[in-house]
């Protein structure tokens, strides 16, 4: 193998040094005939997720890339993944409080594509005691339910929230109730 590899990178290396200082500038400059690719649309990097990762995956992929595949993605590929990700739970750490009613909190994520619309409905099996303020920051735990491409949202049901602690480190030692991880695995 390693003889192998000592060619190869001979073989490399003498093709590399036989080009002269003219064939390496047009090799590097972009001529009429090059043209660039054009960028891939939300829905081609959505389809490429869908792609890449294998159906056993599907429900261990992040909430913020469910939301993007659900919002952008065809027809097939929302339904392969909603029924993969369907009852299954989730814990969002620092969500930002869009709303909240009597039993549901409305809550935005910053996926660094459109971070102001509130895309995650977190429903509660009993009327909230205490409402979460607009633009707090939360985190809430549910399990996937539904969701409406129109507009967009993803429903969760069996939701919880509390306060998002100032560190991790000082929630797991002092302050980590149990709700935040009820339900999950």
């Amino acid at each position: 193998m390693r003889l192998l590899a000592a060619a190869l990178t001979l073989a490399t290396s003498i093709s590399c040094s036989a080009q002269t200082p003219q064939t390496t500038d047009r090799a590097n400059s972009p001529t009429q005939t090059q043209s660039t690719l054009p960028a891939a649309t939300n829905a081609e990097i959505a389809h490429r997720l869908m792609l890449v990762t294998s159906e056993r995956d599907l429900d261990k992929l992040f909430f913020g890339d469910v939301a993007f595949v659900l919002k952008y993605g065809t027809p097939e590929d929302t339904a392969k993944l909603f029924a993969a990700v369907q009852n299954k739970p989730i814990l969002m750490l620092g969500a930002l409080v869009a709303g909240a009613g009597d039993s549901s909190v409305r809550v935005s994520w910053d996926d660094g594509i459109d971070p102001a619309t509130p895309a995650f409905l977190f429903t509660f099996d009993q009327p909230l005691l205490a409402r979460p303020p607009t633009g707090a920051k939360v985190v809430l735990t549910g399990t996937y339910a539904a969701y409406s491409k129109e507009p967009f949202e993803i429903t969760l049901s069996h939701a919880t929230f509390g306060p998002l602690p100032h560190t991790l480190f000082l929630a797991r030692k002092y302050w980590w109730p149990p709700f935040f991880t009820a339900g999950l695995p």
